[in-house]
């Protein structure tokens, strides 16, 4: 299970660009159940007795926090702007990473200390901040590009006590226990479909998943 978990937070999955979780999982379920991922891009997975009296329906998101890119500067220096809940607090010297196949990691851009005159000090808006992939930019132009999307970068790791830390944990979390679900369900006698949808918290084809499935 801690493996299963570990792969998922490996995994980009910016919000609008799900494709690589998407296909993830839907290889993982396939294994115990009837899987598709329909034109949104929501994977669903049926498993069980079709003709059981009830129907369970199981939902996580598929999605994680991120950043589209939207302009490069003459020094190559990126902008961006958020996809999802963006937390401005632990933006500063964060370390971002492009979902690409040659991915490619660079810097949120910040005054150091020793030069702030403390104005600098609150939180700036993500669309004041720039990203420092230290390279000029003829570099960065090949491997960036405007519409890109980039997420936080960080190795899943176990700490003291049993405990671990991720990129994307709440949200891969419900992947893995969903997963989990779906390989002790087996042949049950209830008919489970489990929707990993691909809208973050709320969204109308989030919903349309859910209710696609529960009518069905």
């Amino acid at each position: 299970m801690k493996q299963l978990l570990f792969d998922l937070c490996r995994i980009g999955g910016v919000s609008g660009s799900e494709e690589p979780i998407a296909k993830f999982c839907a290889e993982k379920l396939s294994a115990f159940a009837d899987t598709t991922i329909d034109k949104n891009g929501n994977v669903i997975a049926t498993l069980g007795n079709a003709n059981a009296d009830k129907t369970i329906l199981l939902d996580a998101h598929l999605d994680r926090i991120g950043f589209i890119v939207t302009s490069i500067n003459e020094n190559g220096f990126v902008k961006v702007a958020s996809c999802g809940g963006i937390d401005v607090r632990v933006l500063s010297d964060a370390v971002l990473v492009s979902c690409s196949d040659e991915p490619v990691k660079g810097v949120v851009c910040c005054m150091p200390p020793h030069l702030s005159d403390g104005g600098e000090d609150k939180a700036a808006p993500i669309d004041k901040v720039w990203i420092d992939f230290g390279l000029p930019y003829e570099k960065v132009a090949e491997k960036i590009k405007i519409g890109d999307v980039l997420t936080f970068y960080g190795e899943p790791k176990e700490l003291m006590n049993n405990r671990i830390t991720a990129p994307a944990l709440d949200d891969r979390c419900g992947i893995a226990a969903l997963i989990r679900c779906a390989e002790l369900i087996g042949k049950k006698r209830t008919f489970v479909q489990g929707c990993y949808s691909f809208e973050r918290s709320g969204g109308n084809l989030r919903n349309r998943c859910e209710n696609r499935c529960l009518q069905d």
